[in-house]
């Protein structure tokens, strides 16, 4: 059998890396001949683990998958029956891809799995080149031990994909002068043919040059492209996962690493958004999402406009410091209420209705982002995460071949697995958390002051710990549920991740706020003195803590770069002919991975839980958020530009199931704030228990009216959007399917008529009318 997967490095390209490269797959180099890689891959393999991974790379279902032995269950197929069972896979491909199995099987009784891997690297690279007219580069790394493939699209191969995925692109802009809703131009279905085959007027949508930005007046010879570069590798993946499950090869460890490339665009965004000098420079949200892709521009719009939105508290809760500091009597116990304790009434009103101000008139700026990027109508059709496991067959809903998993009892098992473990590490942290209390207790006998600081100093460490290790659980208790697509995998990691650290992070806080003061008493009886010590080292530990872990990313990227020159080192010394350049992408390999905003939000919410529940017990908290999150945004920016790789430009029109734990953490903040007031300060002192929880229901209740009365008044979507899209709509009807908006106009362009009906016609007479009646008495 012929092996076009050559091992000759001098028929290796090696020119200069072109601007349209697009994605990156790392294989292991199966043609090594160093001993440590020699011994890893000559290990032997199941014929059936082979077969399993080789049918399911493909997207092939046999007809028989009942019989046990590979070679009986191939023979005993009929070809009739396999190619009825795959109509999308041509029968070319279906006969050279059984024939490279079959040559396998007969050439290697007792499989190795390099031999495996050059039979399957092949056909991929086969179907790649000949079905998919991919153009792909191979070249090894520079110390041998992997080969990098460089996947590029034709243009002309791009439109085909995205014409047969309704991909939506943006329509051109509409002369000026323009309505406001008119300022957004339309995003529609690509279309190169009509549904009676003629060819489509393409004049009608935007194109865009090398580096994705939109050429307004293309001249003759310009190069132009009608896809901007995340366009373009989501359409390329879609393309590649038509015909092969990479999936299975990501799990299985055959694609070692996958990533999109960097372009010409990232210097600039090193430079203006990913640089700490340029802390003070508002972010280009649209250079971030046409470079990231939407659902990590959103994150950066949510982070920037939580950043405007602090503004206001942090001024506020500055002065209520400066008027506590300046007065100090918010713990006397004079019946009159002093300035400290209006002041901290004051805030707190501040912080419950701005926490509504802040989820409403977010939603309508999403909304906003929304409409201008295109994504209000997506509808995304998900691929199966790598990791889900099932046996593949044909989906009798979709029709499509993918993998398939019978929901029974063992899921619910699982899932009930799940739930005991999380309870588990509550019930430890709850544990923890109590026996710091009773070590307080008898610290604070000998050094009060000393006492409280040093357990709320412990109790941060605790806090991070315990996250950094239910973290890591939570990933595998994920992973062995089983979830079949991101969507449901992220949401669910994160409800778990959050539970956990909403209990982790705030417990001890509550206890000091609500329960302390009844169950052991506070220090000089000043419950809100002990609530602002532990309040304050939580937070600022917290926050030094984060700018810690910012820098691992950096650490692990140089001691893998270290490890990778000691081991280039050693070859050098054994006499190997070693490459002395490192190519770009080989760089990029090294780098972390970049999957998903989900720890970075949650680190966010997690910060803003202490700014809007208990920021009444230390009101320089809003301040100091304000300060961490302008430089988070620069840290993660940098992060995002230099210490991992470029990640999937993924589509997005929300940020998910933040936006629901968003609202309910404002909620709970009501509740706590007016808790504090109530119960923690020594303002109601004077009163009995049950009038504390009139007022308290009193306070709260009208709080949590006035943030109803807030969400109905200030509508989720602004007009300019709702009748943006309206418009939009009527565009793509237009332009796109030439289908005119009036249905008088629809029923002449297309000569559309009504077929008239037989009988007597109605008359609108009195005595027509009488008689008429008559045949129903």
């Amino acid at each position: 059998m012929e092996n076009k997967f050559v091992s000759d490095e001098s028929l290796l390209d090696k020119s200069r890396i072109a601007n349209d490269d697009l994605y990156i797959f790392v294989f292991p180099n199966v043609f090594s001949k160093e001993k440590s890689i020699k011994n890893a891959l000559n290990q032997s393999v199941s014929k059936e683990w082979c077969h399993q991974i080789y049918f399911s790379t493909f997207k092939i279902i046999e007809s028989n998958r009942e019989a046990v032995a590979v070679k009986e269950r191939l023979l005993s197929q009929q070809s009739s029956n396999f190619d009825a069972n795959n109509p999308k896979v041509s029968k070319e491909k279906l006969q050279y891809l059984r024939e490279a199995w079959e040559g396998f099987e007969e050439e290697n009784p007792k499989p190795e799995y390099y031999k495996f891997l050059i039979v399957l690297i092949t056909n991929v690279i086969r179907v790649m080149q000949d079905e998919l007219k991919l153009s792909l580069r191979l070249f090894f790394s520079q110390d041998k031990d992997e080969i990098f493939m460089v996947i590029k699209c034709s243009e002309e191969n791009l439109a085909v994909q995205a014409d047969l995925m309704d991909y939506k692109v943006q329509l051109k802009d509409e002369p000026p002068p323009l309505e406001e809703y008119k300022k957004v131009a339309p995003y529609g279905d690509f279309e190169q043919k009509s549904a009676d085959g003629k060819e489509m007027n393409l004049d009608i949508y935007k194109v865009y040059d090398r580096s994705s930005k939109h050429i307004s007046n293309p001249v003759p010879g310009e190069f132009k492209s009608f896809f901007t570069y995340k366009d373009k590798v989501r359409i390329l993946l879609a393309m590649i996962n038509s015909a092969i499950d990479t999936g299975e090869l990501i799990e299985n460890g055959i694609i070692s690493s996958n990533f999109p490339v960097h372009d010409e665009n990232l210097e600039d965004l090193k430079e203006n958004w990913g640089s700490f000098k340029k802390f003070w420079k508002p972010q280009d949200l649209e250079k971030i999402r046409l470079y990231f892709g939407e659902k990590i521009g959103l994150y950066f719009a949510w982070l920037d406009y939580y950043v405007m939105w602090l503004i206001l508290p942090a001024i506020v809760g500055l002065i209520v410091f400066i008027i506590q500091k300046y007065y100090g009597d918010i713990g006397d116990q004079e019946y009159k209420m002093s300035y400290s304790e209006i002041s901290i009434l004051v805030f707190s009103m501040v912080l419950a209705l701005g926490s509504t101000l802040l989820h409403q008139l977010w939603l309508r700026r999403q909304t906003e982002l929304s409409w201008m990027w295109g994504t209000t109508e997506m509808i995304e059709i998900e691929q199966q995460r790598p990791r889900f496991k099932g046996d593949y067959g044909k989906d009798p809903v979709s029709g499509q071949k993918k993998k398939l998993q019978v929901k029974g009892v063992m899921s619910f098992f699982k899932r009930g697995c799940g739930i005991t473990i999380s309870l588990t590490f509550v019930t430890i942290t709850i544990a923890l958390i109590a026996t710091i209390f009773i070590y307080r207790r008898v610290v604070a006998k000998m050094y009060p002051t000393y006492g409280m600081l040093l357990c709320a100093s412990i109790n941060a460490f605790q806090i991070k710990i315990m996250n950094f290790i239910y973290r890591a659980v939570a990933r595998k208790i994920n992973d062995w549920e089983n979830y079949e697509f991101d969507s449901e995998y992220n949401d669910s990691l994160a409800l778990k991740l959050y539970l956990f650290q909403f209990i982790n992070s705030y417990s001890s806080l509550f206890y000091i706020a609500f329960i302390k003061k009844w169950s052991e008493g506070c220090y000089n009886n000043n419950c809100l003195k002990e609530l602002e010590t532990q309040l304050g080292t939580i937070f600022i530990i917290n926050m030094c803590l984060n700018l810690f872990e910012l820098g691992l990313p950096y650490i692990k990227y140089k001691l893998r770069m270290r490890q990778e020159a000691k081991h280039l080192r050693e070859m050098k010394d054994k006499g190997l002919d070693i490459s002395i350049k490192r190519s770009p992408y080989e760089k990029e390999s090294k780098l972390e991975p970049y999957e998903t905003p989900l720890d970075d939000y949650m680190e966010i919410i997690i910060d803003y839980g202490y700014v809007v529940m208990f920021s009444s017990a230390f009101s320089i908290v809003p301040f100091l958020a304000l300060i961490v999150n302008i430089f988070e945004i620069r840290v993660d920016s940098f992060k995002l530009c230099n210490l991992t790789k470029r990640p999937y430009p993924a589509p997005a029109n929300s940020i998910g199931e933040w936006e629901s734990i968003i609202k309910t953490v404002s909620v709970i903040g009501t509740l706590t704030n007016t808790g504090i007031i109530i119960f923690t300060t020594d303002i109601f002192d004077n009163d009995t228990t049950t009038q504390k929880w009139f007022y308290f229901m009193v306070i709260e209740h009208f709080l949590l009216f006035f943030k109803v009365i807030l969400a109905r008044i200030i509508p989720d979507v602004p007009e300019n959007v709702e009748k943006g899209l309206i418009w939009s709509r009527r565009m793509v009807k237009e332009k796109i399917f030439g289908k005119p908006s009036d249905v008088d106009e629809q029923r002449h362009a297309f000569g559309l008529k009504f077929k008239g009906i037989t009988g007597e016609q109605a008359v609108f007479d009195p005595e027509k009318i009488e008689l008429a009646g008559r045949d129903f008495k």
